[in-house]
């Protein structure tokens, strides 16, 4: 099923309540989970290469990069340069011509072909003339088609600054104090993400096996119809804020024939999410598995995080809060695979790795 991204990992079933989603079923007559202790998955090694250091310390020093406006050099692709125009049609002026200390950057596609590709090279403090021709189909009749000269004067260009790495930097960017220490530390983030996607890949693997493993023997038809209306009302949102007719977005943006099409999807997509959803608190009910409200809290805290925002930021910037934005079956959903998946994990066999 095409779905847009973000709605496959947000669209789960909202039920009411402060009890564990499923907590009114038994769900041994719905599923019948395969094994999900003993399961083999591969090992792994972790290395960090003087290369992808440096790699990873040259990204940084360009996301640290500040920009700087100056009044010499050439004008280069891709950067932004503030300039006075003026341009004539037959030797006179029309209207939207001209500007004064307009911001432009070169590539942007502002303005008509060969404009801005007419100012690379042209030294700050320089005025160049341009001859041009309008488009035939220019959204302006009278100007369509015709012979235009731009007389342009480069006033200023802004570049950007990237620092060095040395000690400055690394003290007024960090806790540390030496070069030697910062490049110590990016070795160590960067063996902490590689040895992260590992575990994930290793939890994906064995979830992917459960789940294949595992059998439905029915669908709760309220369950499967919450997932249907939740994901039909997503969408029909998305038309709406697109100011388009839901068979028109459907149809461009998700690229169905009709509703009747997409309904069908989506009802194998609710299958598809139920069936884990049973698996998930299968286990999490044979296992003992819970949540406290504490991991709840943290949990909203570092997602929120990851995404650049505090639960006060979210919530100015979105009108409402993490929780009532997702959903706390949501966050309780996520938080139980989490620990299903950890579960999983430390009762598989680990192969050595190669």
């Amino acid at each position: 099923m095409v779905l847009l991204v973000g709605v496959a990992v947000t669209v789960v079933l909202m039920l009411t309540g402060e009890n564990k989603p499923y907590s009114g079923y038994d769900l041994s007559d719905y599923v019948t989970v395969g094994d999900y202790t003993g399961l083999s998955v591969d090992g792994y090694t972790i290395s960090v290469s003087d290369k992808e250091v440096a790699a990873r310390i040259k990204e940084n020093l360009t996301a640290a990069a500040t920009t700087k406006t100056v009044e010499d050099g050439k004008v280069q692709d891709k950067e932004t340069v503030v300039i006075d125009y003026t341009g004539t049609v037959d030797g006179k002026t029309f209207d939207g011509g001209s500007g004064t200390d307009y911001s432009l950057t070169i590539g942007s596609g502002t303005f008509i072909n060969g404009f801005e590709d007419g100012l690379i090279g042209v030294e700050v403090g320089k005025t160049v003339k341009l001859n041009l021709t309008f488009p035939k189909d220019y959204s302006s009749t009278d100007l369509a088609g015709k012979d235009v000269v731009f007389t342009v004067k480069i006033k200023s260009r802004q570049i950007s600054v990237v620092p060095e790495l040395n000690a400055q930097f690394v003290k007024d960017n960090t806790d540390l104090n030496t070069v030697a220490e910062y490049k110590k530390s990016v070795k160590a983030q960067l063996k902490k993400e590689k040895e992260a996607a590992a575990i994930l890949k290793q939890k994906d693997t064995l979830w992917g096996t459960v789940v294949s493993n595992s059998k439905v023997l029915k669908y709760p038809k309220k369950e499967l119809q919450a997932v249907v209306d939740s994901t039909v009302a997503e969408y029909k949102s998305y038309a709406d804020q697109y100011d388009m007719e839901y068979v028109d977005f459907l149809q461009q943006y998700v690229g169905v024939q009709d509703e009747a099409d997409f309904n069908t999807q989506v009802k194998a997509y609710a299958k598809t999410l139920v069936k884990e959803e049973m698996i998930i608190y299968t286990i999490a009910d044979k296992e003992k598995i819970s949540i406290n409200n504490d991991e709840y809290k943290a949990f909203i805290t570092k997602t929120l995080s990851d995404y650049g925002y505090t639960e006060d930021s979210f919530k100015e910037s979105q009108g409402k809060s993490y929780e009532d934005a997702v959903g706390k079956d949501t966050i309780r959903r996520q938080l139980y695979l989490d620990k299903v998946q950890d579960f999983i994990l430390s009762k598989a066999v680990v192969k050595k790795a190669n």
